[in-house]
C-alpha cells in the first residue's frame, strides 16, 4: 500500500511543474492587465488555480505545497476585484510564495 501511494506521489510530483507555472504565469498576466474586467478575471483565475493545487497536493501528502496554495488563496480573496490594480506589497508577497512553490517543487523531484 505505501508503495502505491510512493507512486502516486511521484507520478502527481511530475506534473508539479506545469501546474506551478500556471500559477506564475497568471500572476505574470494579472500585473500586466490594464482593464477592471480583465484584472477581475486573472484575480479569479489565480485564486482558482491556487485553491484546487492546495487542496489536491494535500491529499497527496504535500503538506507545506499545499500551505503556500492557502497563503495565495487566502490574498487574492482579499483583493478587490473590482479593482483595476493590486497593491505592490501583495504583488510582492504573492511572488514570494511563488517562488516558495517553486523551490518546494524542486525538493519533491
Amino acid at each position: 500500500m505505501l508503495n502505491e501511494l510512493a507512486i502516486l506521489q511521484d507520478k502527481f510530483a511530475s506534473n508539479l511543474d506545469s501546474r506551478i507555472g500556471d500559477i506564475a504565469s497568471t500572476l505574470q498576466e494579472l500585473r500586466d492587465v490594464s482593464k477592471q474586467e480583465e484584472f477581475s478575471f486573472r484575480l479569479k483565475n489565480l485564486q482558482s488555480l491556487a485553491h484546487k493545487l492546495s487542496g489536491s497536493v494535500g491529499s497527496y501528502g504535500f503538506a507545506e505545497v499545499s500551505r503556500i496554495c492557502q497563503q495565495i488563496d487566502i490574498i487574492t480573496l482579499e483583493c478587490d476585484a473590482d479593482s483595476k490594480m493590486m497593491a505592490t506589497d501583495r504583488y510582492e508577497a504573492l511572488e514570494n510564495l511563488v517562488v516558495q512553490l517553486r523551490e518546494n517543487e524542486a525538493g519533491l523531484n
